[in-house]
């Protein structure tokens, strides 16, 4: 008589844990893939960042906020996540007023263009940084070394961002009226870098303590 059996085997709980692709220790932030506090950080975040909209129709205050609220998603929750809440600014912006009505169809691709901002953040911030001496291979994982590394994914990103809708703008004003032209290209033009630059620096001070923390 032949029998046979099988061994179940239980993942280890560790394995479970969400962490983000991060270059060394002092850049995770873990959080547990399905967790009470991973919803309540998501749903506070996406709060924070349709709120504005409600309160003020200041380009210049609700861009930078928005822009915070998406570094931050993308380092403390990650990249999808970030994109998730990317997805409801504009839309708000648009009922809010702050976006005209007849800009309508610049939606789509307000929400592509904070896709690029947290895509774009989320692949540079990965890049193993090369130690700036030889005889202190430690610097690669350095606070220093990280925010200098952060500081220019902000940059590039932001830049890339305001590509994007410097070019989408351009195409788009050639279907609309003489008079909404002028504000498209002022809306999507040099005001979107500012903020997202302003936005990310701002959330890399924020995350600073963070840092810290964990480096120590």
């Amino acid at each position: 008589m032949i029998t046979s059996s099988c061994t179940l085997k239980v993942p280890d709980p560790q394995s479970l844990l969400y962490t983000l692709p991060m270059p060394s220790a002092s850049r995770t932030l873990a959080l547990p893939a399905l967790s009470k506090q991973r919803v309540l950080i998501f749903s506070i975040l996406w709060l924070l960042s349709v709120a504005p909209f409600f309160l003020l129709h200041v380009q210049w205050i609700t861009g930078p906020f928005v822009n915070v609220i998406l570094i931050l998603a993308t380092v403390i929750l990650g990249p999808a996540e970030a994109m998730v809440i990317g997805m409801f600014p504009s839309p708000i912006a648009l009922s809010s007023g702050l976006l005209p009505l007849p800009l309508a169809p610049m939606v789509p691709f307000i929400m592509i263009s904070n896709a690029v901002y947290v895509g774009v953040f989320h692949v540079l911030r990965k890049i193993p940084r090369k130690p700036k001496s030889p005889r202190n291979p430690t610097m690669n994982g350095s606070l220093v070394s990280l925010v200098s590394l952060d500081s220019s994914a902000v940059i590039i990103a932001s830049a890339l961002k305001f590509a994007f809708l410097v070019l989408t703008a351009h195409f788009m004003a050639a279907n609309l009226t003489p008079t909404l032209t002028p504000t498209l290209i002022t809306m999507m033009g040099v005001p979107q870098l500012i903020t997202a630059l302003i936005g990310g620096f701002i959330a890399l001070g924020i995350l600073m303590p963070l840092r810290k923390g964990q480096a120590q």
